[in-house]
């Protein structure tokens, strides 16, 4: 099996297989297509997520939440416990974790988003750009 790398797991959560963790980030999965699903928490577009090395399906990710209260999960990663193993670090005989950094994080700013959609929303050609930081 492949390792999955995760960022800040939020809480923990009920998947099909038992008890899940709800990840902002998680590496080396691939992704289906979206697809609509009937949950415990309400009617959610989902994706199901696979191990990029082995190719077994782990968990799902959140595209969108049609209840309000669930939107907290939108753009992110449940893990099944049952489907993967958890540790809090692993060897690493290669030392790629000292030569290579972790992907950049990044925050959008949101007031900015907002007066250029304000600006922009009128004219024919309306866009919007981001600005984004890398924290």
């Amino acid at each position: 099996m492949g390792r999955i790398f995760i960022e800040n797991h939020d809480t923990l959560a009920t998947g099909s297989s038992g008890s899940a963790m709800l990840f902002h980030r998680a590496w080396n999965l691939d992704y289906s297509e979206a697809q609509h699903r009937d949950m415990m928490t309400g009617k959610h577009i989902v994706r199901d997520v696979k191990c990029r090395i082995c190719h077994e399906r782990v968990g799902w990710m959140y595209e969108f939440a049609m209840e309000e209260s669930q939107r907290y999960k939108e753009a992110r990663v449940i893990l099944e416990k049952a489907l993967v193993d958890e540790e809090d670090g692993f060897p690493d005989p290669a030392g790629a974790l000292e030569t290579h950094e972790q992907p950049p994080s990044y925050e959008f700013n949101v007031a900015k988003i907002r007066n250029i959609w304000r600006s922009t929303r009128n004219s024919t050609k309306s866009f919007v750009k981001a600005e984004l930081k890398i924290r």
